[in-house]
């Protein structure tokens, strides 16, 4: 499991690399990744801008903004999961790519943000702001 100063890198590089882009498509190739529904999550960060990118404890924490308001995709990389670019998977997924986001505006070939997981331990999840403060809540106790 990644400690901390490694998950704070990994939010900064992120953060520098995607923040203010747009997510113009999301899909879910392990639904067992997602807590909760993974067309859900698809569609409450499409059409949402990546505003950035941060560690919440061993959280990735995406800030996302648009029309509908604010929302926040969480990422626990657990043992293996990371993140790489690459081009819309389309029918054909890497083995270990599990989520996909494809970015508005980024060039051929790095126009997508996947999540990878070898060992399927990390876990994906995406909340409407009023729900992520319930959450947060929660975790508090």
């Amino acid at each position: 499991m990644p400690e901390l100063p490694e998950v704070q890198t990994i939010a900064a590089d992120l953060n520098e690399v995607v923040g203010g882009a747009v997510i113009e498509a999301a899909a879910v190739g392990c639904p067992n990744i997602v807590a909760g529904d993974p067309a859900a999550l698809a569609r409450l960060v499409t059409g949402r801008a990546i505003r950035s990118v941060e560690r919440m404890g061993k959280w990735v924490r995406f800030n996302l903004e648009g029309p509908q308001g604010a929302a926040a995709l969480l990422a626990h990389l657990k043992m293996t999961g990371q993140f790489h670019l690459g081009s819309w998977p389309g029918k054909s997924w890497e083995k270990h790519d599990h989520a996909a986001f494809r970015l508005r505006g980024r060039p051929a070939g790095a126009d997508t943000l996947f999540y990878r997981d070898i060992r399927k331990f990390g876990r994906l999840r995406a909340f409407e702001l009023p729900e992520l403060e319930e959450f947060l809540a929660q975790l508090n106790q």
